[in-house]
C-alpha cells in the first residue's frame, strides 16, 4: 500500500525530500551544541523530576506542576524521555527538536496540499516554515521543545479536522478533540486553534457556503468543546503565571504601554519576517516607543485588514492568512504581559504560517499577468530559499553555547540586561570572576531594581575575596526584596568568610526560614555551632543537611566529627564510611576514619577541620 502511494505521488515524494534536505542543512550543527544558561540549566540539568525518569512521582509531577509558569505535561514527559536516552548530553535533545521540526514541516505541506490541491504552493509554505531564521529559536533552543511539540499536535489537529470536514461524524470529531487536548498539554498557546479552524472552514475548506447564517452558526457550535478546553487551560495558565510572579500587573506595565507594544510587535514581526537580521534570544521591553514607529505599524496593520476585507471574495487566502497571523499571535502579543521581553522570535513559530500562506498564494496571483510569470516564480522562490538557508545556518550557530548566544544578543540589541547577566553567569562558571563582574555591573546599571542582578554582582565580588563590597550588593538586594532567600544565604557566607560568625548565623536562619533545604547553609550553621560548643544543635542542622542532600559527603564528615566528640564512635564510623562511599578520595574523611579506627582512646576528638566544606 505504501509502495503504491509512493508510485502514484511522485511530486509529493520529491517535495518531501527537498523539505527534509533544507531542514537538515542549517540545523544538523545543533547536534554538537551545548545546553544554554537561558533556562536549560534550571529546567533540565537542575530538575530532579526530569532526571528521575518515568517513575510514579515524576510522571505525577509532570501532570500537576505549574513549574516554568505553564501546565505542559507532555513537554516534561518528552524531556524525561530524552534524559533517559541522552543523560546530560545536549546533542540528543537538539536532535529531537530538529526531528520534530522536520515532522512539522512535512505535515504542513501534506495538510495544505490535501486541503488546497496546490502542491507547489503548499510546498513553498512548508519550505518557508522550515528555514525561516525567526524559527531558529524554537528549533535550536532545547527548552523551546514546547514550541515544536505543540505545533506538531496543532498540525495533527488540523489533519484530523480536515478528515472530519470531509464527512462529519462523532468518531472523527473525537480524534480532533484528542489531538487538540494533547497540543494544549504541550503548550497553552494552542488556545487560539478553534478560531483558526473557523478560518479553515472559510478557506480552503469552504464550509461557509450554503445557508450563510445557519452554516456559520453550525460551524461555531461545532467548536464549543474545543473552546471549552481552551478556556480551562487559559485559566490554569494565568493562575500559574500569576502565582510564579511572571505575570506583570498593570502597575508594572500600564495598559496603554501594552497596547502600543502589541501594535509595534505585530508590525515588528512582519518586518523581521521580511528582513530577518539582528535576531536575539531576548528583546528588552523598551523604555519608550517612537511615535513614527507606532504610527507606521498601526497604519500597516489597518491597511492589511482593509485589503483583507476588500478582497475577501476574490482572494480569500489573504483574509485567512492575515487573520491566522493576528489571532495566533494574540496570546503572546503582550496585552497579557508575561516576563520582561517585549517580543520573542519563538512566538512566531505558528503565527508566521498565516503570512507564508499570503506570500505563497498572493505573489503568483499578483504576477500571473506577467509574460515571464512561469520563469520568475521558480527562480525567485529558489533564490529566496537559498538565502534563507544561509541566514538560518548562521542564526543557528548563535545558539552554540551560552557565551556565543549572550554576546550576540548584546551586540544586536541595546540595554540587554538579561544577556549581560547570562554572560556573567557563564564567565563565573569558567572562574573568570573579573570579567563576570563587569557584565553583572552592566546588568545592574541597566536595571538597578532587580535583586537577582545585584545578588549576582555580589557573588562575583565574593569570589574575588572582596567580602565587604559583596555584602553591600547583597543588602541592596534584600532591601528590594526582603523575601529573596539567595541574598540572605550569600550574605551569611560573606559574614562567615569575614569572621563575623554571629551575623552569619542570623542570615542563615533567615534564609532557611524563607527557603528551607539548603544543605550547604545547614552544614555551615553546624560548623559555627561546633565552634561555640553547641553540639546538639549542630547535630540537628547536620542531619537536616543530610536529609535534604543524602550524597553530601562534607556534611557526613562534619557529623562524624560531632558524634566523635559526643563519644558516639560507631555512628561516627558509619558516617565516615558513607562519606567515602560517596567520595572515595575525600581526604578529610580518610584521615578522620584512620585516626578513629587506629586509636584505642575512643573518646579522642578527631580533627574537626572542614576547610573544604564550602
Amino acid at each position: 500500500m505504501i509502495r503504491q502511494w509512493i508510485r502514484s505521488h511522485p511530486i509529493h515524494i520529491f517535495i518531501c525530500l527537498g523539505l527534509a534536505l533544507i531542514v537538515i542543512l542549517p540545523f544538523y550543527q545543533t547536534s554538537q551544541f551545548k545546553f544554554v544558561i537561558y533556562d536549560d540549566s534550571r529546567y533540565i540539568l537542575g530538575n530532579k523530576n526530569i532526571q528521575a525518569g518515568f517513575d510514579r512521582s515524576s510522571v505525577s509531577w509532570a501532570f500537576t506542576t505549574l513549574f516554568a509558569c505553564n501546565w505542559q505535561p507532555l513537554t516534561w514527559l518528552s524531556l524525561m524521555l530524552d534524559y533517559k536516552m541522552y543523560g546530560t548530553g545536549a546533542g540528543g535533545y537538539h536532535v529531537t527538536n530538529v526531528l520534530i521540526h522536520l515532522v512539522n514541516t512535512l505535515l504542513l505541506f501534506l495538510i495544505f496540499g490535501r486541503m488546497t490541491g496546490e502542491l507547489w504552493k503548499s510546498g513553498f509554505v512548508a519550505a518557508l516554515f522550515a528555514v525561516h531564521p525567526l524559527h531558529v529559536e524554537s528549533v535550536a533552543w532545547v527548552m523551546a521543545r514546547k514550541d515544536v511539540l505543540s505545533a506538531m499536535f496543532w498540525l495533527l489537529t488540523m489533519a484530523a479536522y480536515t478528515h472530519y470536514a470531509d464527512n462529519p461524524s462523532v468518531k472523527r470529531y473525537l480524534w480532533v478533540l484528542i489531538a487538540f487536548g494533547l497540543g494544549l498539554m504541550s503548550k497553552p498557546m494552542l488556545v487560539t486553534l478553534p478560531f483558526v479552524l473557523l478560518l479553515l472552514d472559510f478557506w480552503p475548506l469552504r464550509r461557509f457556503q450554503g445557508g450563510a447564517f445557519i452554516a456559520v452558526r453550525r460551524l461555531i457550535l461545532e467548536k464549543i468543546p474545543l473552546l471549552a478546553l481552551s478556556v480551562v487551560v487559559s485559566v490554569i495558565t494565568i493562575y500559574g503565571q500569576g502565582s510564579s510572579g511572571a505575570l506583570k500587573s498593570l502597575g508594572d506595565i500600564g495598559l496603554s504601554e501594552r497596547m502600543v507594544n502589541a501594535v509595534v510587535s505585530y508590525g515588528g514581526y512582519v518586518a523581521k519576517m521580511l528582513w530577518p537580521v539582528n535576531l536575539a534570544c531576548f528583546y528588552p521591553y523598551p523604555t519608550s516607543f517612537p511615535m513614527s514607529v507606532v504610527l507606521l505599524s498601526a497604519t500597516f496593520l489597518g491597511a492589511v485588514c482593509f485589503f483583507s476585507f476588500r478582497y475577501i471574495r476574490t482572494a480569500p487566502y489573504l483574509a485567512m492568512g492575515w487573520f491566522w497571523y493576528l489571532i495566533t499571535l494574540l496570546p503572546v502579543s503582550g496585552i497579557i504581559q508575561v516576563g520582561d521581553q517585549a517580543m520573542a522570535d519563538r512566538y512566531t513559530y505558528i503565527p508566521l504560517i498565516g503570512l507564508f500562506i499570503v506570500i505563497a498564494w498572493g505573489i503568483p496571483e499578483f504576477l500571473k499577468g506577467n509574460p515571464y510569470f512561469r520563469h520568475i516564480i521558480p527562480v525567485a522562490a529558489g533564490a529566496t530559499l537559498l538565502l534563507l538557508v544561509i541566514l538560518t545556518f548562521n542564526q543557528t550557530g548563535v545558539w552554540k553555547d551560552s557565551r556565543v548566544l549572550s554576546e550576540h544578543a548584546i551586540a544586536v540589541t541595546e540595554g540587554n540586561y538579561l544577556a549581560h547577566n547570562n554572560l556573567g553567569t557563564y564567565l563565573m562558571g569558567h572562574k573568570r570572576f573579573g570579567e563576570a563582574e563587569s557584565h553583572f555591573e552592566k546588568a545592574v546599571q541597566i536595571k538597578p531594581g532587580d535583586e537577582k542582578y545585584l545578588n549576582n554582582l555580589g557573588i562575583a565580588l565574593f569570589r574575588q575575596h572582596r567580602y565587604d563590597e559583596a555584602m553591600t550588593y547583597y543588602l541592596r538586594a534584600i532591601a528590594i526584596n526582603p523575601r529573596y532567600a539567595d541574598s540572605y544565604y550569600n550574605a551569611a557566607d560573606a559574614c562567615l568568610s569575614s569572621g563575623r560568625e554571629n551575623e552569619a548565623m542570623e542570615y542563615y536562619r533567615k534564609a532557611l526560614h524563607l527557603r528551607p533545604g539548603n544543605a550547604a547553609a545547614e552544614n555551615n550553621m553546624a560548623e559555627i555551632l561546633i565552634r561555640q560548643e553547641k553540639l546538639d544543635e549542630a547535630i540537628i542542622y547536620l542531619r537536616a543537611a543530610i536529609r535534604h542532600h543524602p550524597d553530601y559527603a562534607v556534611a557526613r564528615n562534619t557529623l562524624a566529627v560531632v558524634l566523635t566528640r559526643k563519644n558516639q564512635i560507631s555512628e561516627a564510623i558509619d558516617e565516615l564510611n558513607e562519606a567515602l562511599r560517596i567520595n572515595p578520595r575525600y581526604a578529610e574523611a580518610i584521615k578522620n576514619l584512620s585516626k578513629l579506627q587506629g586509636t584505642a582512646q575512643t573518646g579522642k576528638i578527631i580533627d574537626s577541620s572542614t576547610k573544604n566544606a564550602r
